[in-house]
């Protein structure tokens, strides 16, 4: 059964996609699993909690490279309007939600636009 947890703009355009970890991944070396490290959706019914980190994706990782480490992480998203989109066989749940800014932060809204983007 293919599943998959996916993260929009309130536009839907997709920032990142997550799904159950590969067939034979645990037979994989070191090298190979750090290509591809997760998280996870789990596949076993049941209750379950996700949390995503609100980043987009991030560098291609490049096999055998120990030293980026987490400066491999994507951006993270901006404050504002998104969707959450759960794909279960042919069934899909979607909900919105908003990324607000902590309110202990004082810099001005425009200091968030994405500087990344071209």
């Amino acid at each position: 059964m293919a599943h998959s947890l996916a993260f929009l703009t309130a536009d839907g355009e997709l920032i990142r996609e997550f799904g159950p970890k590969p067939a034979g991944f645990d037979k994989l070396g070191d090298d190979e699993k750090a290509m591809a490290p997760g998280p996870w959706l789990p596949t076993e019914a049941g209750a379950h909690r996700f949390v995503w980190d609100l980043r987009h994706a991030g560098a291609v990782r490049v096999l055998g490279d120990k030293t980026t480490g987490s400066a491999a992480a994507g951006p993270l998203v901006v404050p504002g309007k998104y969707l959450a989109r759960l794909t279960v066989g042919e069934a899909v749940l979607e909900t919105a939600f908003e990324v607000v800014n902590d309110p202990r932060v004082t810099r001005p809204r425009p200091i968030w636009k994405p500087s990344w983007s071209c």
